[in-house]
This record gives structure tokens, C-alpha cells and sequence, in this order.
């Protein structure tokens, strides 16, 4: 059997009966294969405006580093603001008020400090629900406004 025929009893090319169409000269005005790839390359390729995309699946979000340090304050029943930073405005202030008083039990600091971070922290809750009525995240000066506007109680008469 010749090894030059296949199954079907036709007769193979050999490798020297092949050859590159990119090599050959005799046919400059014809493309070949590898000027047909460049072309294809260059193509932009077709948008297809009709193409449904699908449904995104909500997804579990990581708590950021925001996010974890307001987690971490919420569980922990230390205070927030500095003893000594906040001793030094209240002594400031009652010194423009009465500057007689000097001196100020510790206790008494510590129950004005915690009555302070309480209205703080409710103030800046309310300024989040405005701000997320406003289908906003971040909180703006004019929700700052709104709450105070809404919790002032003027007595008439």
C-alpha cells in the first residue's frame, strides 16, 4: 500500500505541492489569508440595541469601614467625644456665662457629656431620615435645617 493515498484511494499533496499563498508574488492584487484577518480586525463589531440583559441578583454587601466603625460604636457604651477636650468647652462656655464658677464635680461633666452625645446622636439619626426621604445617603446642611426646624416648639399664647 503507498502511503501517498488515503482511505478512499486518492492520491495526497505532498508537502512541496503546498505552498503559502502569502509567499507567492504571482498574485499581488489578491488578498491573502493574513491581509482577510487584518480586514476582519478592523471591523467594529455590531451593537445590538435589542439585547435583554439579565435581572442582577441582589448580592450581600461587605460592611465598609464605615460601616464597621458605626457597627462598632452602636455595640460599645463608652462615649464618643474626648472627657478632656470636652471638659475644657464646657469650663469655656460657663466661663463667658459666669465667670464666678471655677470648679466642676466630675459626675456633673460626665452627665452633660452623656446628655450631649444622646442629643447628638438623635440629632444626626433624624438628619439620615430626611436626608433618606430625599432619596439621598449623604446628610446636607439643609436636612440639619429641617430637623431643627421640625423640632422647635414655639409656645403661642
Amino acid at each position: 500500500m503507498d502511503k501517498s493515498k488515503n482511505k478512499k484511494g486518492r492520491q495526497r499533496p505532498s508537502r512541496s505541492d503546498v505552498t503559502d499563498d502569502s509567499s507567492s508574488s504571482s498574485d499581488e492584487n489578491v488578498p491573502g489569508p493574513s491581509s482577510r484577518i487584518s480586514t476582519r480586525q478592523k471591523q467594529s463589531p455590531k451593537k445590538s440595541g435589542s439585547a435583554k440583559r439579565k435581572p442582577s441578583t441582589p448580592t450581600k454587601r461587605r460592611p465598609k469601614k464605615v460601616t464597621k466603625e458605626i457597627m462598632k460604636l452602636q455595640h460599645s457604651t463608652k462615649l464618643c467625644l474626648r472627657k478632656l477636650p470636652f471638659g475644657r468647652l464646657v469650663r469655656e462656655i460657663q466661663l463667658r456665662l459666669n465667670p464666678k464658677i471655677t470648679h466642676w464635680q466630675s459626675l456633673a461633666l460626665q452627665a452633660l457629656q452623656e446628655a450631649s452625645e444622646a442629643y447628638i446622636v438623635r440629632f444626626f439619626e433624624d438628619c439620615s431620615i430626611a436626608a433618606t426621604y430625599a432619596n439621598r445617603v449623604t446628610i446636607m446642611q439643609r436636612d440639619m435645617w429641617l430637623v431643627k426646624r421640625i423640632r422647635r416648639t414655639d409656645d403661642v399664647g
